[in-house]
């Protein structure tokens, strides 16, 4: 794998937290190097361990004791038992790959494995689909016909229909917050402002944030009689 996720929370884990700094190094190796796959049983020898982290043998020996039983090592083989879950990734796809990642494993390798996981019934040999379906494009859909339906009312509210797509274009900017708040002062506004006449555009009160403003009754209309105009 060329890419892996590490959640930033291993910081906070008592298992990890407990590790000594060469066991904590070791940990993130072996859960970043190239070897790592989706199953979390993958060949690698103590040589090439010792090489590339700079380790001794007596380390390496040392932090694999601490390291179970989150991880274990068989001969040139070892099994990270949360790779799946450290890694990030999940879908049916990557369950299918988990699948025939562990289906190239030696059988002996897995079943020393799994003797040695006793806190698990078995190395999960098939996955099943993942449960957690991506409803994100779903809950999109349905937050914009929300919003699209809260600017139908604030149009119709505000019953001066002009530029209609470029008020709306401004109203998707806003934050939900926003919106809230200019629903609820438009009825106010539009009394203190009965003849539409003489209201801003939509546009214009969406961009000048015009629901901030001071509602104050008869502003925008023009007494000519008190001006002495007539």
């Amino acid at each position: 794998m060329k890419t892996r996720i590490i959640y930033t929370k291993i910081w906070e884990d008592r298992f990890f937290k407990k590790l000594s700094n060469p066991a904590r190094f070791l940990f993130l190796y072996l859960i970043t190097n190239p070897r790592i796959n989706l199953c979390g049983i993958y060949e690698i020898q103590d040589d090439v361990i010792l090489f590339e982290t700079s380790l001794d043998k007596k380390q390496l020996s040392k932090i694999k004791k601490q390291l179970e039983p989150k991880v274990f090592f068989c001969e040139d083989w070892v099994y990270v038992v949360n790779a799946q879950r450290l890694g990030g990734y999940k879908g049916e796809k990557n369950n299918i790959a988990c699948s025939r990642e562990l289906k190239e494993i030696p059988e002996n390798v897995k079943k020393t494995f799994d003797k040695l996981n006793t806190d698990r019934v078995s190395i999960p040999y098939t996955y099943t689909r993942d449960t957690s379906i991506n409803h994100k494009p779903e809950i999109i859909d349905k937050k914009s016909k929300i919003i699209s339906a809260n600017f139908e009312k604030f149009y119709q509210l505000y019953d001066k229909k002009i530029d209609r797509h470029k008020a709306e274009s401004k109203w998707k900017l806003l934050t939900d917050k926003e919106r809230e708040k200019i629903i609820e002062i438009l009825p106010d506004y539009v009394q203190a402002n009965p003849d539409k006449k003489y209201r801003k555009n939509p546009t214009t009160f969406l961009n000048g944030r015009c629901w901030e403003d001071e509602i104050i009754k008869g502003r925008g209309i023009i007494d000519y009689d008190a001006m002495g105009l007539t």
